[in-house]
């Protein structure tokens, strides 16, 4: 009886003990909050045609005080305006010394210290 009492307080069938699968999902929604903050005051220059098939992928810094650092293009859409306008996107963050959210409590010690994000700027939106 006291086995089945223990394997009954396990919790979610899918989940993992000690909450690493939540911790993991807490990461994963933290990151794509960011990806959103810095997508959601980005615009796509009128005057390139056809910017759906375009995408450019960046790699920003983030400080320890949640601010945002230097940023690389990693991967140029082969666009020059295209990618100029996510250049603009981080420097007026940068300019503005934005403070980025806050982590999830349970996930903060792996957002610790300067830690890098990797964002794809996709002419979809």
């Amino acid at each position: 009886a006291e086995i089945a009492k223990k394997q009954e307080q396990e919790g979610d069938p899918q989940g993992i003990e000690d909450g690493t699968e939540t911790q993991a999902k807490a990461g994963d929604l933290y990151r794509g909050q960011l990806v959103m903050f810095f997508k959601r005051g980005w615009t796509i220059p009128t005057t390139i045609d056809d910017p759906s098939k375009l995408t450019t992928r960046a790699s920003v810094e983030i400080t320890p005080d949640r601010h945002v650092g230097p940023h690389t293009i990693v991967k140029s859409s082969g666009d020059p305006l295209f990618d100029q306008s996510v250049e603009d996107r981080f420097n007026e963050l940068r300019s503005l010394g934005t403070t980025l959210p806050e982590p999830p409590p349970e996930v903060r010690s792996q957002f610790s210290g300067t830690w890098t994000l990797d964002i794809n700027f996709n002419g979809k939106k």
